[in-house]
């Protein structure tokens, strides 16, 4: 078992971490050890803790900070980071560099399921509801720390806040233009400020990944900032450009198990390059660690995997790519299978809707005026 983010990715993270790929997780130890204040990127490449993480998975060991694809690929799905490198950068040769960045994390979005070192806004929000959260490091980076690698770069994704609208990830793109670094482009949206000039005007590929977990009044909540209409419209034109591939990143979470149906079944109709289902980690104010299905009381669950076999049968005859469909398939499982057996946890079913209830305060919204059903199988008294 190899990961090319082990051999050939450099992820700067909004902690200003080198780390092989955007969801490595490290330690307090390692966060010290390798901060760009401490460390060069060629120290970093030669040291003995990315050694260790080879060799872990040399021997088929899932390396602790890898668990969040450890868990995509053992309930057999094929969209772990791990696998995505293996198939869009097997190209890559010694000494190529895939580079992942969150410039800064400015944006105009407040989802539900992000947290507040990636949202701006989500910090803004978390701050006015009294809610206890780790700020990341907002000061802008010196790319110069990039100049000895930047010739070598032939992938860049770049992650927010909101990419389009944040500031520092515009003067990254000016650096990636005034050094004339020749490379393709990933870049994860909420669709809702994409700069149209800019896609269009560059001959190089342009990957955009629009992260949507509903459609209509349900994204409008879950990710809140959302104008359906207008994020609508910015898909369908990246689809037009023919530099740009489109793709969708869908974050599951008990905020959309009972929409993201809707929302798999849209995409059928146009299915895009590739659709990917991660998983939310708003854990650091619950019990348990994770928010999950156990949120739900067992007598509201029904309805909700009722929806979620159907939209498994229409993955099934589906005209969409054999290997996207079963991954799709994979992934509704998995949720089904969280819902038919995990035990309702009172607790954090009580600290789930006093999250949902500080947030809505603050945002000056009702969950139930966007998401009835969720309401409803929350047991949130309308």
């Amino acid at each position: 078992m190899q990961c090319k983010f082990l051999t050939n990715g450099i992820t700067l993270d909004l902690n200003r971490v080198l780390k092989p790929c955007c969801t490595f997780q490290p330690g307090k130890e390692y966060i010290e050890k390798f901060n760009i204040a401490n460390t060069s990127i060629e120290q970093w490449q030669s040291s003995d803790e990315l050694q260790t993480l080879k060799t872990q998975l040399d021997n088929n060991e899932w390396p602790a900070e890898c668990v969040r694809c450890e868990k995509i690929e053992s309930a057999g799905r094929r969209d772990s980071v791990r696998l995505n490198g293996e198939s869009a950068y097997s190209n890559l040769a010694d000494g190529e560099y895939v580079l992942e960045i969150r410039p800064g994390n400015v944006c105009n979005f407040a989802c539900q399921t992000c947290w507040p070192r990636a949202s701006s806004r989500v910090q803004n929000f978390y701050r006015k509801a009294n809610i206890d959260f780790i700020a990341s490091d907002s000061s802008a980076i010196d790319y110069e720390i990039l100049n000895p690698i930047k010739n070598k770069i032939k992938h860049v994704a770049v992650l927010g806040g909101e990419p389009f609208y944040d500031p520092q990830c515009k003067k990254f793109f000016a650096w990636m233009e005034t050094n004339r670094v020749n490379a393709n482009y990933i870049i994860f949206t909420n669709g809702s400020e994409l700069d149209r000039s800019f896609l269009q005007s560059t001959d190089n590929i342009i990957t955009l990944v629009f992260s949507l977990d509903a459609v209509g009044k349900p994204a409008e909540y879950i990710r809140f900032g959302t104008q359906w209409e207008k994020v609508l419209d910015n898909f369908r034109f990246a689809k037009t450009l023919p530099n740009v591939k489109v793709r969708v990143n869908v974050t599951q979470s008990p905020y959309n198990y009972f929409y993201f149906p809707d929302l798999v079944e849209w995409l059928c109709e146009d299915w895009p390059e590739v659709v990917t289902f991660g998983i939310a980690y708003i854990s650091e104010h619950f019990t348990n660690n994770r928010v999950a299905a156990g949120v739900f009381p067992l007598s509201q669950r029904s309805h909700m995997i009722e929806r979620l076999q159907k939209c498994i049968s229409v993955l099934r005859t589906s005209k969409i790519p054999k290997d996207q469909k079963s991954n799709a398939v994979n992934a509704v499982l998995d949720v089904i299978k969280d819902l038919e057996t995990l035990p309702y946890d009172q607790q954090q079913h009580k600290e789930f809707l006093e999250f949902v209830q500080k947030l809505d305060t603050v945002k000056n919204i009702k969950i139930y005026d966007y998401c009835p059903d969720l309401a409803a199988c929350l047991d949130i008294n309308l």
